[in-house]
């Protein structure tokens, strides 16, 4: 009853080792095998197996007898590819036990064998590949074999083996295994045996497509890696046309004279380089790259301008603005409030908060032209008060250049006390004459 549930245990893992073993042949990982064993009892040194003159039996006596001692029978295999080194088989046997050592039993015995067995590549210490494979094998088994010969009573039980073996390929799937093994059992009733076999092997399966690609391995240039066709399977992640291997920038489109990485945009503009005909000046991708051309220089690009050699203002599409009365009539009453200290060409503290008025004013016209002039009373000498129009008229024309008003637009010029607007009999009269006058040329 043991040694039955035993059986049913090995078969069992044995079904679900091989159907759940992951494939990794690039080509056929299944291989069946058809062919005859032979089992042979005398060399393992049975206790109690003598030779024909009664002498003991010696380990390996006789091993190659195999007219006098061989139970032929034949076998069926079934062996699943792991990898390089590893494969793993499951083998069934069916024998007719008729020698037992150098005894002739007076009934013939059924045996039938499953075996589990874990095969190593030999070529696989060594790098080599090519029509001859040898191997070595451990594993389990059970074999089953009952007799009611009252000598030798034979018990069905479970075996360990181990073993030797080659392969001999004739074409890419097609060949012959050699193998012989040694199953030992732990109990009586149970006799050690070497099983021999040979057979026909043949691999099968379909090709494997490991990364589901729809590439199968053997065609698959990258085959743990999802791919694309048009790269014999090998991945392109960013689209742009190169392979993620040979792709500097694998997760940005690219170029290939970058190495797969985005074409270089030097100056930052948003057109790359190869189409920047100013790669290092930032310009609109409609102009190629480069700034619009402002041939005047007042800031309003010449596509725009409609005087492109002329100064204007935005507000007038890039052309000169015509100064209005209004501003002439603003210009006229700031200037009048432009105060300097006594006999000085300083301005008081207040007068600067006018100025700025009037630069504002004179921003809006950068081609017009201006003169400014200074006055004085009649107090003091005529020599004096012309030197000190001068300097104040000055001083006006360089606070406006120094707050941006174009210095070739500005001329200024003294009068001293020549020009008066009012008596110089009265107080206010003087005062009225002591001004600043900014006019637009004509």
């Amino acid at each position: 009853m043991k040694t039955r549930n035993a059986a049913k245990f090995i078969l069992v893992i044995a079904i679900l080792f091989i159907t759940n073993l992951k494939a990794q042949d690039k080509e056929k990982p299944w291989m069946i095998g058809l062919g005859v064993n032979a089992i042979d009892y005398y060399p393992t040194n049975i206790d109690g197996m003598f030779s024909e003159n009664g002498i003991p039996t010696e380990w390996f006596d006789q091993f190659f007898n195999s007219r006098d001692h061989y139970n032929f029978g034949f076998q069926i295999t079934a062996t699943r590819y792991l990898n390089k080194s590893f494969n793993a088989e499951l083998a069934l046997s069916f024998n007719r036990i008729k020698q037992f050592g150098s005894k002739i039993l007076d009934s013939s015995v059924p045996l039938f064998a499953i075996d589990l067995n874990g095969n190593y590549n030999l070529n696989a210490l060594f790098g080599n590949t090519g029509f001859f494979e040898p191997y070595v094998l451990v594993g389990a088994g059970y074999t089953s074999q009952k007799s009611t010969n009252a000598s030798y009573p034979f018990k069905s039980n479970v075996s360990v083996n181990s073993g030797l073996g080659a392969k001999f390929w004739i074409n890419e799937n097609f060949g012959v295994k050699l193998q012989t093994s040694l199953k030992y059992f732990f109990n009586d009733g149970s006799y050690r045996h070497f099983q021999h076999s040979a057979g026909l092997i043949y691999k099968i399966g379909g090709d494997v497509d490991s990364d589901k690609d729809g590439i199968n391995d053997k065609n698959d240039a990258c085959p743990e890696v999802f791919g694309l066709a048009e790269f014999n399977g090998c991945p392109d992640t960013d689209g742009d046309g190169i392979v993620d291997s040979q792709d500097a920038c694998p997760t940005v489109p690219g170029i290939i004279a970058e190495r797969g990485c985005p074409e270089l945009d030097n100056d930052g503009d948003g057109v790359v380089d190869s189409k920047d005909k100013c790669k290092y000046v930032p310009g609109p991708e409609e102009n190629f790259g480069c700034p619009w051309p402002d041939t005047d220089g007042d800031g309003v690009a010449d596509k725009d301008d409609e005087c492109p050699d002329e100064v204007g203002t935005n507000s007038n599409k890039g052309c000169p603005e015509e100064v209005t009365l209004e501003a002439i009539n603003a210009l006229k009453e700031l200037a009048r409030t432009v105060y300097f200290q006594p006999e000085k060409a300083v301005f008081t503290p207040e007068t600067e908060g006018r100025l700025d008025l009037i630069v504002a004013i004179l921003s809006n016209y950068p081609n017009a032209k201006f003169h400014i002039e200074g006055h004085t009373d009649n107090t003091g000498t005529e020599y004096f008060n012309q030197i000190l129009s001068e300097d104040r008229a000055n001083a006006v024309r360089n606070y406006l250049i120094a707050n941006g008003i174009k210095a070739d637009n500005l001329t200024a010029k003294g009068y001293g006390g020549s020009m008066p607007i009012d008596s110089n009999t009265t107080e206010s009269g003087r005062a009225m004459n002591r001004r600043v006058e900014i006019k637009l040329e004509q």
